[in-house]
């Protein structure tokens, strides 16, 4: 199901010419992150003007995306350019059967290529934070946190190739998502309901951090 989410950009956005559609895990998924997007919504220079269509899905893997992806290409708004926020890895290597750091970079970007196929979409796409062993995944939080690593080098090094006009690192310096040990225990209370999700002080982080990649776009 499609939940539409008040949105509106600053200078250069305009809402009879853009359209944004937010697809990926439960860090942008309404019945997990519910406070994400309302606060994206809520940021300068984002004035409540125009609409994200979330198909974000708790605990869906890009291979999962890939195989859904009527959903998010049903988004698709005609006359308008469209952006696409992308938010996912951490299920693809953490959940079974747990892909590599490279096998996760192929499937963004074979989930990139196929909605690239269709229509030009702007493509953001969200580096991973820090998350522990939840739910009886299939590697420890500190083999995934190699994985995730990988995967955010990459895509932060190579999005224009990979066909994005931007990357969010979620891992900034200065920023409060840094894996300092075993099991992403390290302030967890003040970020994250269970070292893995976040609560809405980390929500409104990881909004900010997204609105300060859109801010600059013009279309």
């Amino acid at each position: 199901m499609m939940l539409l989410i008040p949105l509106a950009v600053g200078a250069g956005f305009s809402p009879a010419r853009v359209a944004v559609t937010a697809d990926g895990n439960s860090l942008l998924a309404v019945s997990v992150s519910p406070e994400v997007l309302p606060d994206l919504a809520a940021m300068a220079p984002i004035n409540d003007r125009l609409a994200i269509t979330n198909v974000a899905r708790a605990g869906q893997t890009f291979r999962q995306m890939i195989a859904t992806a009527t959903d998010v290409d049903g988004a698709w708004v005609e006359g308008k350019t469209n952006i696409l926020i992308v938010g996912e890895a951490t299920n693809s290597i953490f959940n079974p059967p747990g892909r590599t750091g490279a096998q996760t970079i192929a499937d963004c970007m074979e989930y990139i290529n196929a909605r690239l196929a269709l229509h030009p979409w702007k493509i953001i796409i969200l580096g991973t934070i820090p998350r522990n062993s939840y739910l009886d995944p299939v590697k420890t939080a500190a083999q995934g946190e190699l994985d995730m690593l990988e995967f955010n080098a990459y895509m932060k090094a190579n999005w224009v190739a990979v066909g994005a006009v931007g990357y969010v690192d979620m891992r900034q310096v200065g920023g409060p998502f840094t894996f300092t040990d075993t099991e992403n225990n390290n302030r967890y209370a003040t970020y994250y309901t269970d070292r893995t999700h976040l609560n809405p002080a980390g929500q409104l982080i990881y909004a900010r951090f997204i609105a300060e990649m859109l801010a600059p776009l013009r279309f």
